[in-house]
Order: structure tokens, then sequence, then C-alpha cells
């Protein structure tokens, strides 16, 4: 047996533990992540949808009294359609995270503020 044989085999070893803990620390930064994220966009969504009803509720009340000019449609108006398109991709959005937030939340257990992962000694 060679003399540096044993140090690469805990070089290796030190390696795969680094490797593990930091698979783990990110794992648990990702949760957190989107744990902060989750709770933002349902913190600003109920806002922002309240916002953007008014402002189509007021492109709706502009556009009743131009119709009577002229005799458009509101559904026609393309400010119209790209607001509801826009409302529409906020609550994918929404509804995306909040799924994926669903499955990562059962894959790992996320730390507690103040407590420690766990530690092993390996030398």
């Amino acid at each position: 047996m060679r003399h540096d044989e044993p140090t690469s085999q805990m070089i290796e070893q030190i390696q795969k533990v680094v490797q593990s803990a930091l698979r783990e620390e990110l794992a648990h930064f990702r949760l957190e992540q989107t744990k902060i994220l989750r709770e933002a966009v349902v913190e600003v969504l109920p806002e922002i949808e309240q916002r953007m009803y008014e402002k189509i509720s007021g492109k709706s009340q502009v556009q009743v009294e131009v119709e009577k000019g002229n005799g458009s449609s509101p559904a026609s108006s393309p400010e119209l359609q790209g607001e509801s398109t826009h409302q529409e991709k906020s609550r994918q959005l929404v509804s995306f995270v909040q799924k994926s937030t669903d499955k990562t939340d059962k894959k790992a257990p996320l730390k507690k503020k103040g407590e420690k992962g766990k530690r092993t000694k390996h030398l």
C-alpha cells in the first residue's frame, strides 16, 4: 500500500461530505426562497387584482361612453383584451408557484429559524 493512498481516500471522503452538506443547504435555501416568494405573491396579489379591476372598470366606463358616439364594442378593445390576458397570466403564475411550493414542501422539512443542521464528524 502506498503512503499517499490513505490521504487520497480521506480527500475523497471529505469531498463527498462537503458536497452532501452543500446539496442539503441548497435544498433548504431553495425551500426558503420558494416560501418567501409564495408569501409575497399571496400578500400582494389581492392589491394587484384590485388595481387591475379598477383600471379595467375605468376603461369599460370610458369605452361605454365612446360606444355611444361610434357604436364599437368594448369586448373588441385591444386594451381590455390585453388586461384580461395579463390578469389570467398573473393567476397562472400564482397557481404555478403555489403548486411548486406544495410539492417542494412535501420533499424536505424547512428548518425553523435558529435551528442548526446535523453535523457529523468524519475524521
